[in-house]
């Protein structure tokens, strides 16, 4: 299952060491709509889980790209967020998400080859 707004989009995993995944699709922070994230969260029942946020957009490809946090009783836990690397299927689900809507690529901080290489249908 999925759900998305303007600012991210939420995918709930089946397995693995996440619960989800969030897929920013806004240039803003994270922090700018967390509140709706967290009542997303809680709206989908999830409690107790390990969340994985994707900030491509925000912070490119880098160490700073994927952030894992600790959802709990409803809120994120603060001091557990922790920038982490993951495997390819994170990567390719973002990345498909962006193929589908090029028109969040046109702002964001990656580059015009990591544009081009997501709207060919590349993993970045």
């Amino acid at each position: 299952m999925e759900k998305m707004t303007n600012y991210y989009k939420i995918y709930t995993l089946s397995s693995g060491s996440y619960s989800c995944l969030v897929v920013c699709l806004s240039y803003e922070s994270i922090f700018s709509y967390i509140n709706a994230l967290q009542n997303d969260l809680k709206h989908k029942g999830i409690e107790n889980a390990n969340i994985l946020i994707d900030q491509l957009l925000i912070s490119g490809n880098g160490k700073n790209r994927f952030l894992s946090i600790m959802f709990e009783n409803g809120a994120f836990v603060h001091a557990s967020a922790k920038n982490v690397e993951t495997d390819q299927y994170y990567h390719q689900l973002t990345s498909s998400e962006l193929k589908r809507n090029r028109r969040l690529l046109e702002n964001s901080i990656l580059t015009p080859k990591q544009i081009s290489m997501i709207s060919r249908g590349c993993v970045v």
